[in-house]
């Protein structure tokens, strides 16, 4: 492992609880690596002891930990191949405390000191329990399909994407032990599927739903999981497009998510003053430049 000097900017309070207090709630904006020292801007919060550290370099990604907060600078060792940093390079934090998965899902695999499986068998599974509450909440409308009463009956349409074939025909199983498919639809893009398919799913669920909304009744639709989806949308955008960049990308930039305004009932809860778009000047008309100028300083 290799140890990295992050230089954190004068303004950043020399109390050290102070300042590690704020870091759960903001994120520490992009660095840029110069001479193998992390220059961060005045606007800066403090990087938080063991977060992961995300160094986008050449597009592998390496990450590393912080362990060592100074005064001035932040220690970082690094998971990886340090002769792939140079200057200039990207770091930003990913705001993850470093964790292993743990379970009985790990069972049976081979996996490296931060988890990562490495014996050839594809990713770890993570289970959340959201396919189990789904299925119960479609097995749970038995007692209302099965009156006579129309305007109660709810149709539901269960969207599996990107997930196993076993996984699917356990569910397909559940539902017909439960005499629940009767009032079931499936629509199945799985794993093995094409991107286009899984892509498509999603909007052929929306559009039977559309059927029964149309014709004055209920329906249902669980989408499990729309991650999946964009995981299939994005290798398809990357053989249809070129891969956005901050140069022809209309969404580069990031947008800064604070709980403070949600709460005061500003939602989207958009801090305006450090959301930044870089190139979205460019896409605007000049009298829109201007009343967006008017309107940001208005709100600082």
């Amino acid at each position: 492992m290799s140890f990295l000097s992050l230089r954190i900017s004068a303004a950043l309070p020399r109390r050290f609880p102070s300042a590690i207090s704020q870091v759960a709630v903001r994120f520490t904006p992009a660095a840029q690596v110069a001479s193998r020292k992390f220059h961060l801007s005045r606007r800066s919060n403090a990087v938080e002891i063991s977060s992961i550290l995300e160094e986008r370099i050449l597009g592998s990604a390496p990450k590393g930990m912080a362990l060592n907060l100074e005064p001035d600078n932040v220690g970082v060792v690094v998971f990886g191949n340090d002769k792939l940093i140079k200057e200039g390079d990207i770091v930003k934090r990913t705001g993850a405390i470093v964790d292993v998965p743990v379970g009985e899902d790990i069972l049976g695999r081979v996996v490296d000191a931060l988890g990562n499986p490495i014996d050839g068998k594809g990713n770890l599974q993570t289970k959340t329990g959201k396919t189990a509450l789904a299925i119960d909440t479609i097995i749970n409308q038995k007692r209302f399909n099965d009156a006579d009463d129309e305007k109660k009956k709810l149709y539901c349409i269960y969207v599996a994407i990107g997930q196993k074939r076993s996984t699917v025909a356990q569910i397909v199983k559940r539902l017909t032990d439960s005499d629940a498919m009767k009032y079931t639809i499936i629509v199945s893009a799985t794993a093995s599927d094409a991107a286009p398919l899984q892509y498509l799913a999603p909007y052929s669920g929306c559009a039977m739903g559309e059927f029964f909304r149309d014709n004055g009744k209920h329906a249902l639709i669980i989408y499990d999981d729309l991650s999946k989806q964009a995981v299939a949308y994005r290798q398809a955008g990357d053989v249809s497009a070129y891969i956005p960049t901050n140069v022809i990308s209309i969404t580069d930039g990031q947008i800064f998510l604070e709980t403070e305004l949600f709460y005061k009932g500003i939602r989207p809860a958009i801090n305006v003053g450090l959301s930044v778009s870089r190139v979205g000047s460019a896409a605007q008309t000049k009298a829109m430049n201007m009343y967006r100028w008017l309107l940001k300083n208005k709100l600082l």
